[in-house]
């Protein structure tokens, strides 16, 4: 088994143990109330990416990192970066900073390691004007 489907197969697992007790039906905007996640996964797989962990909210940040992605001044390296560091932050004050930390790292590497089509789906609409 390679580090990668090592790694598919942790955040699998990590993301049933961060789902919410009750999953509801499909909000109308389920991109705006779970923005964790590639814009592409849609119904209930949207509840298999974590929002957060410990009791630290990542929303604001996925926010941030999407409209990073659409700046024409940032790369994806700083993007994906100070995204990393504003999940750190918001772990500073969670119930269990080793486990929010460690969430939020392999949501990182993910992103890090098959995030090129979002980037690249930003970049097509930067130059749209979208």
């Amino acid at each position: 088994m390679t580090i990668r489907n090592t790694v598919l197969l942790a955040l699998a697992g990590l993301a049933w143990l961060q789902s919410p007790a009750s999953v509801q039906a499909q909000a109308p905007d389920l991109l705006n109330e779970r923005p964790c996640g590639p814009d592409s996964m849609t119904g209930p797989l949207r509840y298999l990416i974590p929002q957060g962990a410990a009791g630290a909210d990542f929303r604001p940040s996925c926010r941030c990192h999407d409209k990073c992605y659409e700046d024409p001044n940032s790369t994806r390296e700083q993007c994906d970066l100070k995204w990393r560091d504003q999940m750190f932050s918001a772990c500073e004050g969670s119930r269990c900073r080793f486990k929010c930390r460690l969430v939020a790292r392999f949501m990182y590497l993910g992103v890090k390691w098959f995030g090129e089509d979002a980037y690249a789906a930003a970049a097509a609409k930067r130059q749209t004007g979208q």
